[in-house]
């Protein structure tokens, strides 16, 4: 029999009593959802309406823009619209609940950061190699992939976040399922 073979066997025959797997549940919600204090609440508020203005004023850009602006410019400035009415949904939805949900929230915002400076740096590299000054398009990329630098530094500690999470997660599950073997090796002992 090998290794995986008795991995999945022995996964099979571990019972969850609804009780059980309720208790689980309410301690890793708890875990994983922390009720913000004040200031955070505030913070959150001005993180969404930070947003809410970079969505109406790059839209303004957008829409006000010269005939002959470059293409790649404008889907910048729209891609900015767009991730400023992203983040103030996000800000908005934590301030209003109070409630940050480590799991779902900061994945969010994570992956909204990354993607919205992915893209960044993407035009800038596709306006540059349309410059004439290739000086100033080698400067544009260089400065986009600082960006794109300090990205990954967030992307990682997000990553680092929920793996500590996931441990703590099957460390939790674990405890439960030792306190709940215990109880009832404790009620056959008091039945004999």
């Amino acid at each position: 029999m090998s290794h995986e073979e008795l991995r999945e066997k022995l996964l099979g025959l571990e019972g969850y009593t609804p009780e059980l797997k309720s208790k689980y549940d309410r301690e890793v919600h708890s875990m994983f959802e922390i009720q913000l204090p004040k200031w955070q609440r505030v913070a959150w508020s001005l993180s969404a309406l930070l947003g809410l203005c970079f969505f109406i004023g790059f839209g303004i850009v957008v829409f006000t823009l010269p005939q002959g602006f470059p293409l790649m410019g404008r889907i910048g400035f729209m891609c900015g619209s767009l991730f400023g009415a992203v983040w103030a949904w996000l800000g908005y939805r934590i301030a209003s609940k109070g409630k940050m949900d480590f799991k779902k929230h900061q994945g969010t915002a994570s992956g909204l950061v990354w993607a919205m400076v992915v893209i960044m740096v993407t035009i800038d590299m596709l306006m540059a190699s349309q410059m004439q000054d290739a000086a100033r398009g080698n400067f544009m990329v260089l400065s986009g992939l600082v960006f794109l630098v300090m990205g990954v530094v967030f992307l990682l500690q997000y990553n680092i976040r929920q793996s500590e999470y996931s441990i703590r997660e099957s460390l939790l599950r674990l405890e439960i399922q030792l306190a709940d073997i215990n109880e009832r090796l404790n009620n056959t002992q008091a039945n004999k």
